[in-house]
C-alpha cells in the first residue's frame, strides 16, 4: 500500500514538474501550452502542444460536431506538438511506438473537448 501512495505522488510531482515546463514554453511561444504526461507500460511519455489557432479550433469544433473527434484530435496532436519538447515516439511511424501515438492522441482528444467546453461557456 505505502508503494502504491509514493508512487501516487511520486507522479503528482512529475506532473506539477510537467506543468510548470509547459507554463515556461507558453512564456516562451506566445501561446498557451498544454502539457502531455502520461504512463503507457511503466514508461513516462511527455509531450507539450501549443494551442491551435482560431481556424484550427473552427476545423476541430467541426470536425467534433461531425462526429468525427479522433480526426480532431489528429489535427491538434500533429499541428500542435512542440517536437523538439516532445518525446519523438509520439509521432513515431514505427508500428511498435502505436500505443504512445494512441495515448498522445486521447490527451489530445482532451483538449478537443476542452475547447468545445470553453465554448459552451461563454
Amino acid at each position: 500500500m505505502a508503494k502504491a501512495k509514493n508512487s501516487k505522488d511520486s507522479f503528482e510531482k512529475r506532473q506539477q514538474e510537467v506543468e510548470q515546463q509547459a507554463e515556461e514554453l507558453s512564456v516562451q511561444y506566445k501561446v498557451k501550452v498544454h502539457p502531455l504526461l502520461f504512463v503507457p507500460n511503466g514508461e513516462e511519455i511527455v509531450g507539450f502542444i501549443k494551442e491551435p489557432s482560431r481556424e484550427f479550433k473552427k476545423k476541430c469544433i467541426d470536425l467534433f460536431y461531425m462526429g468525427q473527434v479522433t480526426n480532431a484530435g489528429t489535427l491538434i496532436l500533429e499541428n500542435g506538438l512542440i517536437k523538439e519538447h516532445s518525446d519523438a515516439r509520439i509521432l513515431s511511424e514505427a508500428p511498435e511506438h502505436d500505443y504512445i501515438y494512441m495515448g498522445a492522441l486521447m490527451e489530445a482528444i482532451g483538449i478537443v473537448k476542452y475547447i468545445n467546453n470553453a465554448i459552451k461557456k461563454n
